[in-house]
Parts: structure tokens; C-alpha cells; sequence
């Protein structure tokens, strides 16, 4: 059936909100908010590997990065304490590493493969103050990595 305009300015109903008699389920609830559904349940959580992900894209191009599930699995174990020897670290402060490593322009050919990378800590290179190129001071917020440590 065509639906004519009368000229009022009647509320037309979205079929979302037009309950059936024989239905019990209740309208399913429109905008997309923070809530999903009744009783203010929370919305799914984000997928478990986003952080992973992120950083396998920021992590620059070479012929060793390969192995993505592996990376991942690798990534996700020291992101969350459980790697023996590597102290649980922020994934995003490990993700903004890479990025900052990839605009580093660092020449292909030495470019380490991303388990290499993340089992010898290396985000410790990229992470917080750089120090500048003239001075040989200390800056705080700069440390040793543990792969360079004697």
C-alpha cells in the first residue's frame, strides 16, 4: 500500500518502532550510543587485536615482516606481562614507537624482522625524549635500551 501525504504533520514511524502483536521483543533501539540495549548493559567491547593491528601497519615495510599471527600473538603476550624477562608495557606507548621508527626512514635492508623488534624491546629507542644531535647531555625520559646494556 502507497502511503499518502495528508498534509499533516503527523509522526512517521520508523519500522523499527512499530511493534508487532505477536512479537515480545522490544524495538530495537536507535542512535548508537554508549548503550547497546535495556538495563544499560554496555556495548560490545572493541575487537582484542586493534592495538596489534595498529602496529603491525605502523611497523615500516621490509622483506622480514612477515608472519602476522605471529606478531600478534607476540605483541598481545608483552603488551600484557607475559613474556618472561619483559615487564608489561603500554600498547600504545609500543604502537607510537613503531610509528615514530617507521618516520625515522630507516634503510630497508637493516630494518629488523617486528619479533625481532619487540623481543629485543627496542620501543625503548623511540619512546619519550630524543635527545638533539649536537649535545651529548643526558635528557631525562631517554633510557639504555636493554638490548644495547654489556
Amino acid at each position: 500500500p502507497e502511503i499518502q501525504d495528508s498534509g499533516e504533520t503527523d509522526h512517521i514511524r520508523d519500522i523499527n518502532q512499530v511493534s508487532d502483536i505477536n512479537k515480545k521483543e522490544p524495538p530495537i533501539p536507535q542512535g548508537g550510543g554508549l548503550f547497546s540495549g535495556k538495563d544499560g548493559e554496555e556495548a560490545p567491547e572493541a575487537p582484542k587485536h586493534v592495538a596489534a593491528d595498529e602496529f603491525w601497519d605502523a611497523y615500516p615495510t621490509c622483506q622480514r615482516k612477515v608472519g602476522r599471527a605471529k606478531v600478534v600473538a607476540l605483541f598481545d603476550r608483552i603488551t600484557s606481562g607475559k613474556v618472561k624477562g619483559i615487564a608489561k608495557v603500554d600498547p600504545g606507548l609500543v604502537v607510537a614507537a613503531a610509528k615514530r621508527y617507521a618516520a625515522s626512514n630507516p634503510d630497508p635492508t637493516y630494518i629488523p624482522a617486528p619479533t625481532r623488534w619487540l623481543n629485543e624491546e627496542r620501543w625503548t629507542q623511540f619512546e619519550g625524549t630524543v635527545p638533539a644531535k649536537d649535545s651529548d647531555q643526558f635528557h631525562p625520559g631517554t633510557r639504555i635500551p636493554k638490548w644495547m646494556k654489556m
